[in-house]
């Protein structure tokens, strides 16, 4: 999976300073030690951009930051298993390098220092942000992710994309990522504040499987890095939308269409335009209870210029059907995701409907799209990716596998990270190419470089090393505008 967050033991860190323009000026840099990463929004629209920590993952309690007994929370080294570096007792358990969230007791990464000016950005503004240095000791400097937030007020707050439920100042609370849908560049930066021995290389990627909200480019740049001879994966862009090499350009157009049938109003994201009155909406109809126009078609909304699509809390089920303003789109696995406990989703997608696995036990149509284990499930099941090596047949994937009947709408340039003689596919799970590829297609068509799944690895990671002497990788990164 895409996740690489493994701490050895941290001592000390060193203080983050930043600079940068909201306005469109050239972003400055950022002092010796710190990881630049600057920030262009060519989205058309104003936007915030969001910056969520990540959890500092451990083996043992040594590899947390005050090595406290029990501070590493649920690891198993004999599976292989990480866990997560806790803070049930009290801020402190997070020593220098990391914050305390209250709300589940573990332990972030410190958040850059931030200012309302560095991440409120007009269309074609730019800023720098520079992430902390890394601590002594530590094989990683940073880890989280990076997205854009659209439609917010003055404040930063109440976004139609990408809320994090910011303060006034418009910075997203520690340990808190943007709502769904939103585009995501996440990373882990190793440390490679040092080459007198050989620093593992940085993991990022663009991720769509939660929804696209916009669109996201990111490049490492140009002499920071030394990229690996032959690996079309190595110091390369995501989400970019030109060809590099063999890895295939992201027009970022979404066109969602699922096994023929255009399932634009299922996956269009809308904000729900408020009417009053009996037979105010645009079809000559009533509002709901909530004063919006529930549809089943652009014909119901064309009158007034608006789509219909999904919107969530928009009437007394979760997601209706109403007439709005066109802000992104929705994935199948969010959409599933966050409606299987409440009252899940029904044709097309079914997302409680059961799927018998190879040992005899079932799975709902949300644990293939989201690769969640089953409830009770003794085996890993879809919560185990096709990619690693002694994979079981119930596994979640494998895309690029030669057996699935979607395998031309999957890359073929193959990360060298992955092997397995088929196509990079230690096993592959037929179910999971009935349930779950179908509604993958469109997202990969968007973008060919994104994870469009959790377990998308063999044509969505990428990784990237510094030298001696030109130091570590810095980024830039790009949000653009979708249809």
């Amino acid at each position: 999976m895409k996740k690489f967050l493994m701490l050895a033991s941290v001592m000390s860190i060193i203080a983050a300073g930043c600079g940068g323009s909201g306005g469109g000026s050239t972003p400055t840099g950022c002092a010796t030690g710190l990881r630049t990463v600057s920030i262009t929004n060519s989205t058309g629209q104003t936007i915030w951009v969001g910056i969520a920590a990540g959890t500092i993952s451990c083996q043992s309690d040594s590899d947390c930051p005050t090595g406290t007994s029990g501070s590493c929370v649920g690891a198993n080294p004999a599976a292989g298993v990480s866990g997560t570096c806790g803070c049930a007792g009290g801020s402190g358990s997070c020593g220098s390098i990391s914050t305390c969230n209250t709300a589940n007791n573990f332990c972030y990464w410190n958040l850059p220092s931030l200012t309302a000016s560095q991440i409120n950005l007009a269309n074609g503004a730019q800023s720098t942000i520079c992430f902390p240095a890394a601590a002594s000791g530590s094989t990683i400097q940073w880890s989280g992710n990076i997205f854009a937030r659209t439609g917010c007020d003055a404040n930063g707050q109440h976004c139609q994309t990408g809320d994090c439920n910011a303060s006034t100042d418009g910075i997203c609370p520690t340990g808190t990522g943007g709502n769904p849908p939103a585009s995501l560049f996440e990373f882990t930066f190793s440390n490679q504040s040092s080459f007198t021995t050989t620093p593992g290389p940085d993991y990022y990627d663009v991720s769509i499987i939660n929804g696209i909200n916009v669109g996201v480019a990111a490049t490492p740049v140009a002499g920071t890095y030394a990229a690996e001879s032959g690996n079309p994966y190595s110091c390369t862009a995501p989400g970019s939308t030109s060809a590099q090499g063999s890895l295939l350009a992201c027009p970022w157009t979404i066109t969602p269409t699922v096994s023929g049938t255009d399932r634009s109003t299922l996956l269009r994201d809308v904000a729900p335009t408020a009417y009053s009155g009996a037979g105010s909406c645009p079809n000559g109809g009533s509002p709901n209870s909530l004063g919006y126009c529930e549809c089943a078609t652009n014909a119901d909304c064309n009158a007034a210029g608006l789509h219909c699509g999904f919107a969530m809390n928009a009437s007394a089920s979760q997601y209706t059907n109403v007439c709005g303003s066109h802000i992104g789109w929705w994935t199948a696995d969010q959409l599933c995701g966050s409606s299987i406990a409440v009252s899940p989703l029904g044709d097309p997608l079914n997302c409680a409907a059961n799927v018998a696995n190879s040992d005899g036990s079932t799975s709902t149509n949300t644990n293939f799209l989201a690769c969640t284990e089953p409830a009770g499930a003794a085996n890993p099941l879809q919560a185990q990716s096709c990619y690693t090596n002694g994979a079981a047949a119930d596994c979640c994937g494998c895309a690029t596998s030669a057996s699935s009947p979607f395998v031309a709408s999957w890359p073929t340039a193959m990360s060298p990270d992955f092997g397995g003689s088929d196509n990079g596919c230690y096993n592959h799970n037929t179910n999971w190419f009935t349930v779950a590829q179908p509604w993958l297609v469109y997202l990969k068509q968007a973008c060919p470089t994104a994870y469009t799944y959790p377990f998308d690895d063999a044509t969505s990671t990428f990784t990237c090393l510094g030298s001696a002497t030109v130091g570590a990788p810095n980024y830039q990164i790009t949000f653009l505008a979708t249809n």
